[in-house]
């Protein structure tokens, strides 16, 4: 029995010494230290309540169920936290930061300090727990089994103590690093450029808040908020890590097999297969920033192919906007880049994707059409994907010759792109007799530099412009250049002045060249196209002079030898008052007014006479006696024109050269002409109040 004693007194000798050892090395103090702080000792009290109970309930006990399943599960959460914030971070290794680099170490530095806290708090329990097991151990009547196991918790504890103060380590090294590396571009910083890409990650978390949380939970006015939201959004992936991960690859598959099915290109699909897609993205992109290897860099890789898949879709052959900019991602436009490279690779290498799309549609000019596409392309004659993304042009080219390639979109690359009139010096404008917009379509700049023989870097451009009128079906169509938004008076004067021969000169080439390409043809003013104050038409020969509907003053005074058969007039236009002699222009068939009873000639004799006048022919009848013996003759004043058309209210009427004709007697050309104008109006009037009056007749029986 002595002996038993003896050995019992040695063992427990043994233990005392190894406890005494670890606590050292944590610097671990006792209850009694904190007698006077009431809250520490009723957290102590708790711990050794926990532990009491679980001693209580376990016959046989071990110091597995010692452990404290919450304290665990925080410990392996900071572990892990800070281990993929400090281990292999990129940032850490850089030897100079940039802007954007200072930006995201600020934010570091500032969650290095909030993990710090987190260590503390961990430290304290883990204090805590190490004193109540103590005092449980040095109070307590237990067998040598359980003591045993209370001891080896002891020892744990210890052991996560010493792991905390070394990850207090880490975090203080790298906190160092961090703020030195930050304090060494202070010499040099540019405010505007960090307040830009502190916006840019404000407006990027935001996103990311309301993905995870469903609102944005964490208002972001300074560093320290951003630090905040990072670590919640850090917390967020690893408590949701594994059934998401799962989700989330099967949701990629899914939008992809949508996509493949054509679901985006109908309308009412479009807008919810986007909106799925963007989310999916920023659930991507949260698991693959702030998860260590959950998300794969290939996987959100699809995600953003399926994006440039969406973009880059043809909608009604409306042309593609970029949509990279200094607030994509980088892994974004790494994508979008390897995307540019793969079409022009299989362009280039005769790929199903290129050549043979090419070969289909364009037969004999495969290799030319290539080698001015490869030119078009290049910067500096070197492929930039960058380059290509950021310009409309170039990203618009390169896909609508990818397979399958798009005709349609090839024909309104030239005409809807726009350009800055002030990025091409070399070009004449012709100004001031043509004033133009700021911003012009590619197909009006191109077309001034042919005229100009400036055929350099048009080579595209006249194979196509070739291509398609050769290959068009209907080529009755003449567009005057858009962008053009004033024709002057074309005489020789300029806002009074008298214009120079060499200028004069080069204003009369561009309306020769006009006046060729109208020859025969449907023309359709341009848009943009307010004021025509010149006679633009001279001797040419017009199918159709069709006006545009935001014209306000047209000169209706053509030359005599004009060749008009039909004018479309909107009702926004203004004719322009002449004074000088009227010009006949027998050959005009038709004139077609639109939404007539909104126009500036409904009611309005003067105006209608401005267009009217110079297609009224006088006749004389012959003489006759009246009873005083003086001689009277009679004159028939009519139009020259075939019929005039008026729409109204979505109705039409026209009005027969029969109709427009009347006799009278001995009057002036002048006169007779003025009557002929009213009863016109009249004529119309009556026609249309008549109209409107069976139309209130039909309501009024339904």
């Amino acid at each position: 029995m002595k002996l038993f004693d003896m050995l019992k007194k040695q063992k427990t000798r043994f233990i005392t010494k190894e406890l005494i050892s670890l606590s050292s090395l944590a610097q671990v103090p006792t209850k009694d230290y904190f007698k006077d702080n009431n809250q520490i000792l009723l957290l102590i009290n708790l711990y050794k309540k926990e532990y009491l109970e679980i001693l209580i309930k376990e016959k046989v006990l071990t110091s597995n169920e010692l452990k404290s399943a919450e304290l665990h599960n925080k410990l392996n959460m900071i572990h892990t936290l800070i281990e993929q914030n400090t281990l292999d971070d990129e940032l850490f290794e850089k030897v100079i930061f940039d802007e954007e680099d200072k930006v995201k170490a600020l934010v570091k530095i500032r969650k290095f300090a909030i993990y710090n806290e987190r260590i503390k708090e961990l430290e304290e329990e883990v204090i805590w727990r190490i004193i109540a097991l103590k005092e449980i151990l040095k109070k307590t009547f237990l067998n040598r089994q359980k003591k045993i196991s209370i001891i080896n918790e002891i020892n744990n504890l210890t052991n996560i103590f010493v792991i905390l103060m070394n990850q207090k380590e880490t975090l203080k090294l790298c906190l160092n690093n961090y703020s030195l590396k930050c304090f060494d571009i202070t010499k040099e910083k540019e405010e505007e450029k960090e307040e830009i890409i502190i916006s840019k990650r404000k407006e990027e978390l935001n996103a990311y808040q309301k993905q995870a949380f469903g609102k944005v939970v964490y208002e972001l006015n300074e560093l320290n908020d951003m630090a905040k939201v990072e670590i919640a959004l850090e917390d967020y992936v690893y408590n949701y890590k594994e059934p998401t991960t799962l989700y989330l690859c099967d949701a990629i598959l899914v939008l992809r097999d949508s996509i493949e099915l054509d679901f985006i290109n109908k309308a009412n699909n479009f807008a919810k297969t986007y909106s799925k897609l963007l989310e999916l993205e920023n659930r991507c992109k949260i698991f693959y920033e702030f998860g260590k290897n959950i998300i794969d860099k290939d996987d959100i890789k699809k995600v953003y192919k399926l994006k440039f898949e969406i973009l880059t879709c043809w909608e009604n052959c409306k042309l593609i906007e970029p949509f990279v900019n200094t607030t994509t991602p980088k892994l974004e436009l790494e994508t979008y880049e390897e995307i540019i490279y793969a079409l022009i690779s299989a362009i280039n290498n005769n790929k199903e994707s290129g050549l043979s799309s090419i070969q289909t549609e364009f037969k004999n000019y495969t290799f030319t059409i290539l080698r001015l596409l490869k030119k078009e392309l290049q910067t500096n004659g070197k492929y930039d994907a960058l380059e290509i993304l950021k310009n409309k042009y170039k990203l618009n080219l390169l896909l609508a010759f990818s397979y399958p390639i798009n005709i349609d979109v090839i024909k309104e690359i030239y005409k809807n792109i726009y350009v800055k009139k002030s990025d091409y010096p070399e070009v004449n404008f012709y100004e001031p007799e043509f004033r133009w917009k700021d911003n012009l379509s590619l197909e009006t700049i191109n077309e001034l530099k042919l005229m100009q023989n400036q055929k350099q870097d048009l080579g595209l451009y006249l194979f196509l412009k070739k291509y398609f009128q050769t290959n068009a079906n209907n080529n009755i169509y003449y567009y005057l250049p858009e962008g053009l938004q004033k024709i002057g008076y074309l005489m020789g004067l300029s806002e009074g002045k008298l214009k120079n021969p060499k200028q004069m000169k080069e204003i009369m080439k561009f309306v020769k060249y006009i006046r060729q390409n109208m020859q025969g043809k449907i023309v359709i003013l341009p848009k943009t196209l307010e004021i025509v104050l010149g006679d633009i038409v001279g001797d040419t020969e017009l199918k159709e002079l069709r006006l545009n509907s935001d014209l306000k003053i047209f000169n209706f005074n053509f030359a005599s030898v004009a060749n008009v058969e039909r004018i479309e007039i909107p009702a926004n236009v203004i004719p322009l008052k002449y004074n000088f002699h009227k010009q006949i222009n027998s050959s005009l068939k038709e004139i077609h007014f639109l939404d007539f009873d909104k126009s500036f000639f409904y009611e309005n004799i003067e105006n209608l006479r401005t267009v009217l006048s110079p297609y009224i022919k006088a006749t004389p009848l012959e003489e006759y006696q009246i009873m005083d013996g003086t001689t009277k003759k009679e004159i028939i004043y009519e139009l020259t024109i075939d019929r005039i058309i008026i729409d109204f209210n979505k109705n039409w009427i026209t009005l027969p050269k029969s109709a427009c004709k009347i006799i009278e007697d001995d009057f002036s050309d002048f006169f007779g002409e003025y009557v002929l104008i009213r009863y016109i109006n009249d004529l119309i009037t009556e026609k249309i109040s008549k109209y409107q009056d069976i139309e209130k007749r039909k309501l009024t029986k339904t």
